[in-house]
């Protein structure tokens, strides 16, 4: 059987898509933990305390609980300048909403009420954090991410090789 192909007048789409997979397939990696966490919710805020941002796991409780009070910008702070820059210039192409609208899916609209880490590993300059969240409606989910010291600080790191 021969398949005819239709012409949608996506070429010019399908080609960028194309060029740009490496850089999807990168941030599937990072967003597979984030997009399991995508449902609706109830909106609920944690209350963000000053604190030391000194070890990876306060990095990653912080980073969810700024996105959870929908503090976007603040939370873009504890990306590494290259999930930052993938996340402004590459995100909005493919997600609906781009960083906020992937961060309020990942939070079921505001609706952590637990942020729990679960193990932390360091080795040199990178870390691994895996944690739960848990969630207003009763549900939990599970993730973890990966870590660099950038200009002396912990940050979420997005890699083509993880």
């Amino acid at each position: 059987m021969k398949y005819n192909r239709i012409n949608f007048g996506l070429d010019k789409e399908v080609k960028e898509v194309r060029k740009n997979l490496p850089h999807l397939f990168a941030l599937l990696v990072f967003l597979i933990p984030l997009v399991s966490l995508s449902r609706a919710g109830e909106h609920q805020h944690c209350r963000i305390e000053e604190k030391n941002e000194s070890s990876p796991s306060d990095v990653i409780k912080t980073f969810y609980e700024l996105v959870n009070e929908k503090r976007y910008s603040e939370a873009k702070e504890y990306l590494s300048f290259e999930a930052k820059k993938r996340v402004d210039s590459f995100w909005p192409k493919i997600f609906v909403g781009g960083f906020k609208g992937m961060m309020k899916r990942a939070t079921k609209n505001g609706s952590i009420k637990e942020i729990k880490i679960t193990d932390e590993k360091i080795h040199n300059n990178k870390a691994e954090v895996w944690f739960s969240l848990f969630f207003e409606d009763g549900s939990k989910k599970e993730g973890s991410k990966n870590l660099i010291i950038e200009e002396g600080k912990w940050k979420i790191f997005v890699s083509n090789h993880h």
